[in-house]
């Protein structure tokens, strides 16, 4: 006999009940979904317009026509930040309006950025800046569309050391990685002689022919600005900035017009054999020259056996806690070959070491400035340390080099910063000249 199979019978409709109940929910966890999503890309948006208008900020705080170093009086200074708080502004809200969100460029109110001093920032704790300080933190906070975003840019002065960053950062165009340190140690003394006591000449200016980017100007608008966000950006890399010109005063010209700037200058000497009276060629480094060294900066390879390969940093003193290098005296090799490597650098930034001791075999750096060539002589030159009864004619003729410069602000991504000086250090690692910009987190 056979088995009747098992059917199973099934009513047509029994699931529409089902589905209209739980249709409402996944309506609303589909918009939930979406909302969510909409609001979390808003604020991804949000975010890239305030970082991107912080860092604008503060980089349009580290002026590039070096006018605060020709400020004799707090009252100029004063004057020139306040300039520099206006063009800040101004390139916050560029770049604001530049990042879009939704479509559409974020309007940057005054009221939603702030600038603020360093904690520590008192008279005393700046002994060695030749102008006022200013603010060094940039603050800003934007509200748009149920979404929020917070940035804090920061000139970090706190300079230890530098080190080569990858390939990410190249002097020269095609050149291997590097950092725009000179092989050359400037004494201290003259160092603060001629710049920070302001006895240098003042016989150059840089000829430029727009001294800042005019959108302060135009309240942060500028038609041709918004075809190219970036033309005149001071805080484009160097290779991608216009070198500016060197004016020299001319005392021949006839109506005598000096072409100063106010900013005073150093001139290095250096002599065949001798080495410099204000400078002294050191040696980092076995592979490579000091001319090689100056024209492309420091590579890894230069650096290979320092403390810590690939970089080059100020190591404390346990005795003394005092930050320094010792490098070893290098000579000056073929005076010839390093004045070409200086021609080529003429109106360009780079960074000098620094050194207290007079140079015996080692020359011990405490410190780090940042100088503009200005102009480089090289010839033949009387020796005038021959006795005043020797003829003029019969004194000895030596090859020397001078080299004028500068100083100047670089903000350079290859600087390694250190805000945590040991205890019991006589001084904290600021640096006037030199910075890194950088996000707080």
């Amino acid at each position: 006999m056979l088995k009747p199979s098992l059917v199973t019978t099934r009513r047509p409709g029994s699931i529409s009940p089902l589905f209209l109940l739980s249709f409402p929910l996944l309506l609303t966890a589909f918009a939930v979904a979406v909302e969510v999503s909409s609001l979390h890309h808003r604020q991804l948006e949000l975010q890239v317009s305030t970082d991107a208008a912080a860092l604008s900020a503060a980089t349009a705080l580290v002026p590039t026509d070096d006018i605060l170093f020709a400020t004799a009086t707090p009252a100029q200074g004063q004057s020139v930040w306040n300039r520099l708080l206006t063009e800040s502004r101004a390139e916050a809200r560029f770049y604001a309006l530049a990042n879009r969100m939704r479509g559409t460029g974020v309007e940057l109110a005054e009221d939603e950025i702030s600038f603020r001093p360093l904690d520590e920032d008192t008279p005393a704790f700046h002994p060695q800046s030749p102008f006022p300080p200013g603010p060094e933190y940039v603050d800003i906070t934007l509200r748009r569309d149920r979404v929020a975003a917070h940035a804090t840019a920061f000139i970090d002065h706190h300079v230890r050391g530098f080190k080569v960053q990858g390939s990410s950062h190249r002097l020269v165009l095609g050149g291997p990685a590097a950092i725009p340190v000179l092989p050359i140690a400037i004494k201290r003394q003259e160092w603060e002689r001629a710049i920070l006591q302001r006895q240098g000449t003042d016989n150059y200016r840089l000829n430029w022919l727009e001294r800042r980017n005019p959108r302060s100007q135009q309240n942060g608008t500028n038609s041709d600005d918004s075809q190219n966000p970036q033309d005149e950006n001071p805080g484009l890399p160097e290779d991608r900035q216009e070198v500016p010109g060197i004016d020299q005063t001319n005392q021949d010209n006839q109506n005598n017009q000096s072409t100063s700037d106010g900013i005073r200058e150093l001139t290095l000497r250096f002599t065949e054999g001798s080495g410099g009276s204000s400078a002294s060629i050191v040696q980092i480094g076995t592979l490579r020259n000091a001319a090689s060294q100056v024209l492309t900066g420091l590579m890894g390879e230069d650096l290979r056996t320092q403390p810590v390969p690939g970089q080059l940093l100020l190591q404390r003193n346990p005795t003394t806690q005092l930050n320094q290098l010792p490098l070893a005296v290098g000579g000056t090799g073929n005076l010839a070959d390093l004045a070409d490597a200086l021609q080529s650098l003429i109106g360009k930034k780079r960074i000098w070491l620094l050194t207290s001791q007079e140079p015996g075999a080692q020359v011990i750096v405490d410190g780090f400035v940042a100088a503009r060539i200005m102009d480089v002589r090289f010839g033949e030159v009387k020796d005038d340390d021959k006795s005043k009864g020797e003829k003029d004619s019969q004194k000895k003729r030596a090859t020397a080099l001078e080299v004028v410069l500068q100083p100047t602000f670089l903000v350079t991504p290859t600087a390694v910063t250190d805000r945590t000086p040991a205890p019991g250090a006589p001084a904290p690692l600021w640096n006037p000249y030199i910075c890194k910009i950088r996000l707080l987190k």
